[in-house]
């Protein structure tokens, strides 16, 4: 009887511990985001762009080697799939990286503009949305600009059908770059001449972004002081540029921040009221986000105001994040962000926030995890109620080690969009004559690669004690019963 009860202790006390063992917190996240799923395949991918079309589909581009892309057509994602090479001066494919943007537009197609950084080029190609995981459905590129030191670029389609770039290069005078905008009219047949936005000679401009909001009106901001390629300068002010002509005008140039509160990652977009702005903006001083308002289309601003349980992460680690932000159909902004939950802090958040016209809402947390550094948030809306969020991680700051591309998405409590069956024919891309040709390079053909699984959700984690504890009690219940049986048994 005492070796019986023992054994039974033992059990009981085996249980008690597994019901009890902590769940390892793998991600926090608040309710309505799914579940992050890593988009990228070879842990060597960073600074990804996204774009819903009419019909829904989210086509999501990132750099690696090549460019990637995959598309989420509402039930699940594509294979993964190259649809841009690096070619070097002879065409010859090189390994590089690419600062690029795209956008959708209204005929069906996804436009890419795009820099591969090795040569200093940059290209504008395009394929139809529905076949953009081909790589020879994207049209031959074409050189938008002279060999360079372009980094950052950025390109959006307004509602004529018209396609808006903004990107950095330097001038023929300076070895600083300058933010420079070019327009199509014909889909990306013929472009304007640079338009140079900054014209700073003297200092660097950095980290331009386009928006278009709903009345077509184009809002441009960058960062203003600081110089990506040369790394020279630093950090000063954010301007802001707006064109109600379809980019053939431009304001006179607003001016975020000061010498005492240095500025930088201003995003701008339409708020609410068809009058209304908004532009959000971090310091490099006192480490806080900060927004301003304008009523009168831009005009005048508001006083800066700090985001309410806000804190940005470090102006340094590294200095290349952007914030991004996207009009819903209701009126509503919505900004992404990462964030930390406490001053010096070293677990970083993908932040997402609402502003009504009136007042912001509770930060919501779509990815957090221990040892894993989110950054380069981008945003798009699908169907008018579908927030789709893409970024990328690093294991390790400041070097190229394992980099992925996350995906969460959220569906908001709004009308949704009824999805267009068909787009209109588009008109094919036809090149001017004078437009250089790119040689064509042999295809890269990447390693064939199982897809990922995604995280398991907060609920999922949180559970795998409780199930490991009512595993337990089942075998001591089993257990016990045989003792008793063998027991009785002996008895006899």
């Amino acid at each position: 009887m005492k070796l019986k009860n023992s054994w039974l202790g033992f059990l009981a006390l085996f249980a008690v511990l597994l019901g009890f063992v902590p769940a390892r917190a793998v991600i926090a996240q608040t309710a309505g985001w799914s579940s992050p799923f890593r988009l990228s395949l070879d842990g060597m991918s960073w600074f990804p762009d996204i774009a819903a079309d009419a019909t829904g589909r989210v086509h999501v581009v990132w750099s690696s080697d090549t460019l990637n892309y995959r598309v989420w057509d509402g039930r699940g994602w594509s294979a993964m799939s190259e649809i841009a090479i690096a070619p070097d001066a002879t065409g010859r494919p090189i390994a590089d990286v690419f600062r690029f943007g795209i956008t959708t537009d209204q005929t069906g197609y996804l436009n890419l503009f795009y820099y591969h950084l090795t040569e200093g080029i940059g290209y504008f190609t395009r394929a139809p949305s529905s076949e953009a995981s081909v790589f020879k459905a994207w049209e031959a590129p074409q050189i938008m600009g002279a060999r360079g030191q372009g980094y950052y670029s950025a390109l959006a389609a307004d509602k004529k059908n018209h396609l808006h770039a903004v990107y950095v290069n330097p001038s023929l005078d300076s070895t600083l770059a300058d933010v420079y905008y070019r327009r199509s009219e014909n889909e990306g047949a013929l472009w304007t001449s640079p338009l140079n936005l900054s014209n700073s000679p003297r200092v660097g401009s950095s980290r331009p972004q386009i928006l278009i909001d709903q009345f077509d009106t184009l809002h441009a901001s960058w960062d203003e002081g600081w110089d990506r390629r040369s790394g020279e300068g630093a950090a000063q002010t954010v301007r802001y540029v707006f064109s109600t002509t379809g980019g053939r005008d431009w304001s006179v140039p607003v001016t975020f921040g000061n010498p005492k509160m240095a500025a930088a990652q201003l995003v701008v977009t339409a708020g609410p009221t068809p009058d209304s702005r908004i532009a959000v903006w971090r310091t490099t001083t006192d480490e806080a986000v900060y927004y301003q308002t304008s009523f009168d289309n831009g005009k005048n601003w508001g006083s800066p105001a700090p985001i309410p349980g806000i804190l940005p992460r470090s102006w340094i680690s590294p200095p290349f994040d952007q914030y991004a932000m996207a009009r819903d159909d209701r009126g509503v902004v919505h900004l992404v962000l990462v964030t930390r939950r406490q001053a010096k802090s070293d677990l970083w958040a993908v932040t997402h926030l609402e502003w009504n016209g009136r007042e912001w809402g509770q930060p919501e947390t779509i990815f957090e995890r221990e040892a894993l550094y989110p950054e380069y948030p981008r945003i798009a809306i699908a169907l008018g109620n579908q927030l789709h969020v893409v970024w990328f991680t690093r294991s390790a700051l400041f070097s190229i080690a394992p980099m992925d591309i996350w995906h969460s998405t959220k569906t908001m409590n709004a009308q949704a969009y009824t999805p267009v069956p068909a787009f209109p024919t588009a008109t094919p891309l036809i090149l001017p004559p004078t437009t250089t040709p790119v040689p064509t390079p042999t295809r890269f053909v990447p390693p064939a690669s199982t897809n990922v699984e995604p995280l398991p959700s907060p609920g999922s984690s949180s559970t795998i004690p409780m199930l490991m504890g009512l595993g337990a009690g089942v075998v001591v219940v089993g257990v016990t019963l045989w003792l008793r049986r063998l027991s009785a048994r002996r008895d006899e």
